[in-house]
């Protein structure tokens, strides 16, 4: 029992200081002059009134919390993407 205890012990320490390596540099994006343009979009308003009263009745019927709330959009992604060419191609 103490063999696994010190074992365990002994990894937990460890993961705990050496938890991720590190190169020290900064992302490439960084060191790029990209385009600071970018495209905003609005959305309908949210009724958060009602939103609020579906909660408040999934709750009492013990269901999960709401994580998110899908509506549809109308979207052309390439009428708002934006394309960075870097100095290597």
């Amino acid at each position: 029992m103490k063999n696994y205890l010190l074992k365990y012990s002994f990894f937990i320490f460890w993961t705990a200081i050496y938890p991720q390596l590190s190169h020290y540099s900064i992302p490439k994006s960084f060191g790029n002059d990209l385009i600071d343009l970018i495209s905003i979009f609005k959305t309908d308003e949210l009724n958060i009134d009602k939103l609020y009263a579906e909660d408040t009745l999934d709750k009492k019927n013990g269901r999960p919390y709401r994580f998110g709330y899908s509506f549809p959009v109308d979207l052309d992604f390439f009428k708002f993407a934006t394309c960075d060419t870097l100095h290597n191609g």
